[in-house]
């Protein structure tokens, strides 16, 4: 009887809250929403491939990547590899960690956090950099 009660009482309520709310509050100005799609810029296919090109490349980039910033990302969300993202690291690696069960259960982004801890000691994660390997401390380094 008492659960009856209860869903009972979720239904006035829920039904109470709903009677309230009421679209006479929601207005929309058709000429303000006309003048914002009229400002807008149009592009044409080609333009838009000219403006993609146009885009700064990684070494750009490179300079304002920081070894603590890396290795705080790392801690806390190190399973999702936004960490290797950001040191510039293909944007395949977070499902490549997601899928691997937060990369293989954690010990991949702990390995990354011990070389980048190791990496900020030394002041230099320049091999980590641009790494597009799952095991970012194997090989060479970076591209």
């Amino acid at each position: 009887m008492k659960k009856i009660l209860t869903l009972f009482a979720f239904v006035a309520i829920f039904a109470g809250s709903q009677a309230k709310a009421s679209t006479a509050e929601y207005i929309i100005d058709d000429q303000a929403v006309e003048a914002v799609f009229e400002s807008g810029l149009q592009l044409s296919a080609a333009q838009l491939i000219e403006n993609i090109s146009d885009i700064t490349d990684r070494t750009e980039v490179k300079a304002d990547r920081q070894p603590v910033v890396a290795f705080i990302l790392a801690t806390f969300l190190g399973g999702f590899a936004i960490h290797r993202v950001y040191l510039g690291g293909s944007a395949v690696l977070i499902p490549a960690y997601i899928f691997t069960c937060f990369g293989i259960f954690g010990i991949v982004p702990f390995v990354d956090w011990i070389m980048l801890l190791i990496g900020l000691a030394n002041d230099d994660i320049s091999k980590y950099e641009d790494n597009d390997k799952f095991f970012m401390w194997a090989g060479g380094g970076g591209k």
